[in-house]
């Protein structure tokens, strides 16, 4: 069975709007749950996912409304793999190192923060930014999101380029196509 998520941060808004109605409706039309990395500023940008379970981090720029609800660190298992789940709080060089040593038992660490899509293998974990749904703040000011598909012994990891949102339009920027045995990434 195939297990999709949909995965956003930084959304930055006070109110879903269409353009985040859209993403949930089509781009993230199969995903059994949303992820959101922190950054949300209101409670109320989650209204956009209301037919989906949402699991969420608070982020720095996250007000007391939000942090009262969501965690600063979130641990799920989806089909078998581990997720941590944090916004991150910087761009210091040994973010990834940091992560891997501190919580061994994570096969995926899903973060924002920086505004900058990335998928990055290292071993056998995977650092998944989606980057941000409002603009960009890095060269590239395209907006983004991430689609995680897990099925049997293989993950498919995507960016999904929303630039042309407004346009009701949005392409797959990376994919990142990967084997995994209990979690464990080759």
């Amino acid at each position: 069975m195939k297990t999709i998520l949909g995965v956003i941060s930084d959304t930055h808004m006070y109110k879903a709007d269409k353009e985040l109605e859209f993403l949930n409706e089509i781009v993230f039309k199969n995903a059994s749950k949303i992820i959101h990395c922190g950054d949300l500023v209101s409670l109320n940008v989650l209204d956009g996912f209301s037919n989906k379970k949402v699991i969420a981090v608070s982020g720095n720029m996250d007000g007391s409304n939000v942090r009262n609800v969501y965690p600063f660190i979130e641990k799920i298992t989806v089909s078998g793999v581990n997720f941590l789940i944090l916004h991150g709080n910087g761009y210091y060089s040994n973010f990834f190192n940091s992560l891997q040593n501190e919580f061994p038992d994570f096969n995926v660490f899903l973060y924002g923060h920086t505004h900058k899509p990335l998928i990055n293998k290292i071993g056998k974990n995977i650092f998944f930014n989606p980057g941000s749904f409002s603009y960009n703040r890095v060269k590239d000011p395209s907006r983004s999101a991430g689609l995680i598909e897990i099925e049997d012994e293989k993950a498919v990891f995507k960016i999904i380029d929303l630039s042309k949102i407004s346009q009701k339009k949005f392409t797959i920027k990376e994919v990142l196509d990967v084997r995994h045995n209990k979690g464990n990434f080759f």
